[in-house]
């Protein structure tokens, strides 16, 4: 397996927020760092992929702290 692991020091999500992050059925888009606006479909793209290759994806945040997005997929599909 091959793991990737990409992280910012943005504003960062409470946990409520991580537990909807990937659900398709949750819509999940907030200001960012510069106040920008999202679609909020990026993340739904991501998993697709990573699960696609029989991989999983996840994110770990901190409000005011930033977030890590990690995905993991056999090492044979990239």
């Amino acid at each position: 397996m091959v793991e990737v692991w990409i992280s910012d020091t943005g504003i960062g999500m409470e946990s409520s927020e991580l537990h909807n992050l990937f659900h398709g059925n949750s819509h999940v888009s907030t200001d960012g760092t510069e106040h920008e606006k999202g679609t909020g479909l990026g993340l739904f793209i991501c998993r697709d992929f990573v699960e696609m290759h029989g991989g999983k994806i996840w994110a770990e945040s901190r409000k005011e702290s930033g977030t890590i997005l990690k995905f993991r997929i056999p090492a044979g599909k990239i």
